[in-house]
């Protein structure tokens, strides 16, 4: 390209030159002259417009290369996006299908964990009549909310079992392993739940017994529980 500009800037000087000379000398060998310099002029514009109709091609064949590319990476972006999406809907069923397994999980926990209480009842039914709990299938459950923070944080459930009769009350904790803060949460429960009956119900006991009943506890659980005066049922001592 730059070799045909210096050739091109070359034959345009002659033919000034001999367009000069023209207008001073008449004459058919300088009109041949000018004319053979336009001719090679001419082919030299051909030959450039030639190279550059190849460099234009050349251009052409890399832009379609680039486009086929862009176009193939516009495929797999569009198939690579209906993928993210199959794969969202599928973690969504995923997680509906978790929450419903949470409910079944936590219904099944609940229905297992009142058998569990109730075959700990069973197992200590003639300790409970002992301590004075006559017609123990009349254990009842005591649920308490504290909806306006009196006693506690807004919003705690408090649960107890309980047997309540004639002016005596017998409140249970009913748990398979039981530690030392299970000892400690089942006394504040007490003493709420008592007050509860007490201002809320007008209901007052001459005589209130606190029993835990356990098939396992922790020795230091069980040590607290008797400084707390409360009757402790249980399988074994497991060491803490």
């Amino acid at each position: 390209m730059v070799q045909l500009e210096k050739e091109k800037k070359k034959l345009e000087e002659e033919i000034n030159k001999m367009l000069e000379v023209l207008g001073q000398v008449s004459g058919s060998k300088l009109l041949v002259e000018i004319f053979r310099l336009f001719y090679e002029y001419l082919k030299l514009l051909d030959k450039e417009i030639h190279m550059n109709r190849e460099i234009l091609s050349k251009n052409m064949e890399i832009i379609n290369v680039h486009s086929k590319r862009i176009e193939e990476l516009s495929s797999n972006i569009l198939k690579l996006a209906k993928n993210i999406e199959t794969l969202n809907n599928r973690i969504e069923e995923l997680v509906k299908g978790l929450n419903r397994l949470e409910i079944s999980i936590g219904s099944f926990t609940r229905r297992v964990g009142l058998d569990l209480e109730k075959m700990i009842i069973d197992l200590y039914r003639e300790h409970l009549i002992k301590k004075g709990i006559r017609d123990v299938d009349k254990i009842e459950k005591l649920k308490y909310i504290d909806r306006e923070g009196k006693y506690l944080r807004k919003g705690t459930i408090l649960e107890v079992d309980a047997y309540l009769h004639n002016k005596k009350a017998y409140l249970l904790e009913i748990k398979s392993f039981v530690d030392y803060n299970d000892v400690e949460w089942f006394v504040i429960k007490c003493d709420v739940i008592l007050n509860v009956l007490k201002h809320e119900y007008k209901r007052e006991y001459e005589e209130v017994k606190r029993i835990i009943l356990a098939v396992n506890i922790t020795d230091k659980a069980l040590e607290r529980a008797k400084t707390q005066n409360i009757d402790v049922i249980y399988g074994s001592i497991v060491k803490s």
